[in-house]
Formats: structure tokens, C-alpha cells, sequence
């Protein structure tokens, strides 16, 4: 078979220990990534969400995958209410003929926790879905970037180090 030549190649992924991924990750720690506008969540929604956010390196989020995250905060939430209102009724329940069944929320909730596995899967948060089988590769590129936004919290006191300015960041895409 003849490759063609013709055909655009994808971009190869930065080097994360390199100047420019340590400048972009400086400045990607210094955005606030909020839920979409349009998704309303409740505060505890809105804690899973900034869990969730804080898994990967702030420079990695699109708005696709940030809207997928506000999702899966809620259906985070969602798997807690269920597993505590299972706790309380039990996982075998007694049936309007008496007879022992069981508990129809035991089946929801292991819906959605497959439901939340898949959801991590697809947003990466799994090492195996972002670099195959190579968790180390993506381990020790997370760290450096991880380690470069943390950069911006170094303490200076007098103001004199330079720090990106929120005007000059670009929104995630």
C-alpha cells in the first residue's frame, strides 16, 4: 500500500518538559475553569466538579470535556443520594405480595457507576484511555505539567515576579 502523501498528519503532542508546555501550563493554572453557563449544579455538584477539574492539568481541558465533567458531577451526585437511600431500605426490599425482591435502586446504582466509569474513560482521567497501556508516559507528563501550575503559587510577597496576566490567557478549547 502507498501512503499518501497528501493525507494531514495530526500534530504531535508537545513535549511537556519543554519551555513552551512549562510556559502554557503557567499560564493555563492561572484559569478558572467553571461548569457551562447553561448547566445549573447544586454546590455539592459543583465540589465533585472542581475535583474532577483538578485530576488533569487545567491545559488538557476543551469545552467539550469540561461539559462532559459538569455531567459526571452530577451523576457523582446522583450515585451517593442512591447509595445511602440503598443503605437505608436494604438491598433486598419485601414485595407488594410479601415475598422478598430485590432492591430495584441496587441495579440504578450500579447503572450509573458504570455509567461514571465510562464517563472517566472518555474524558482520559484513566491513564490506559489516554496514553494505552503506557500509564508511566502519562503519569510523569501529568506530574510536569501539574508541576509547572504550580508554579503560580509561589509566594511573593513584594510583587516582583512576573506572572501571566488573565487577559493574555486563552480560553480553553
Amino acid at each position: 500500500m502507498i501512503a499518501n502523501p497528501q493525507k494531514a498528519r495530526a500534530p504531535r503532542r508537545k513535549r511537556a518538559d519543554s519551555t513552551d508546555a512549562a510556559v502554557r501550563d503557567v499560564q493555563a493554572a492561572a484559569m478558572v475553569i467553571e461548569p457551562p453557563a447553561d448547566m445549573k449544579l447544586t454546590n455539592r455538584q459543583r465540589e465533585i466538579f472542581g475535583e474532577v477539574i483538578d485530576e488533569v492539568p487545567k491545559s488538557e481541558w476543551t469545552l467539550h470535556a469540561v461539559r462532559v465533567a459538569a455531567v459526571m458531577a452530577r451523576e457523582i451526585d446522583t450515585v451517593e443520594t442512591q447509595q445511602m437511600l440503598l443503605i437505608e431500605e436494604g438491598h433486598v426490599i419485601t414485595a407488594a405480595n410479601g415475598n422478598p425482591v430485590k432492591n430495584p435502586r441496587a441495579g440504578l446504582v450500579a447503572d450509573l457507576m458504570r455509567s461514571i466509569l465510562a464517563t472517566r474513560r472518555s474524558l482520559s482521567l484513566t491513564a490506559r484511555a489516554k496514553a494505552g497501556n503506557d500509564n508511566r508516559t502519562l503519569g510523569q507528563r501529568r506530574a510536569i505539567q501539574l508541576g509547572n501550575e504550580g508554579l503560580l503559587d509561589i509566594d511573593d510577597d513584594e510583587g516582583l515576579l512576573n506572572r501571566p496576566s488573565p487577559t493574555f490567557l486563552q480560553p480553553y478549547r
